[in-house]
């Protein structure tokens, strides 16, 4: 099931805080991973494996590394829920 955005910013900003203890409210969509939040690549990997566990959606290493805020990263876990609904039907 595809979650609506509002609910993918939450859960990104519980993971967030949970990852690294920056303020859930601080985590919006225009704010960057390193600037905003100051979340190294080290930490943003350990981010993205939280999403992938719990969006149930795989994110290469390459996207992984090339997420730069939060809306980014919102954009993705959207587009990868979707290929997954649409996967079986041989296209995404």
């Amino acid at each position: 099931m595809a979650h609506e955005r509002s609910e993918i910013v939450k859960a990104i900003a519980q993971i967030i805080n949970e990852e690294t203890g920056v303020d859930a409210a601080r985590v919006v969509e225009g704010a960057s991973f390193a600037a905003d939040s100051d979340i190294d690549s080290l930490d943003l990997l350990s981010i993205t494996t939280r999403i992938e566990e719990h969006f149930n959606i795989t994110i290469a290493d390459t996207q992984a590394t090339a997420l730069r805020t939060v809306g980014e990263a919102v954009d993705l876990v959207a587009s990868l829920e979707s290929c997954h609904k649409v996967l079986k039907l041989g296209f995404c």
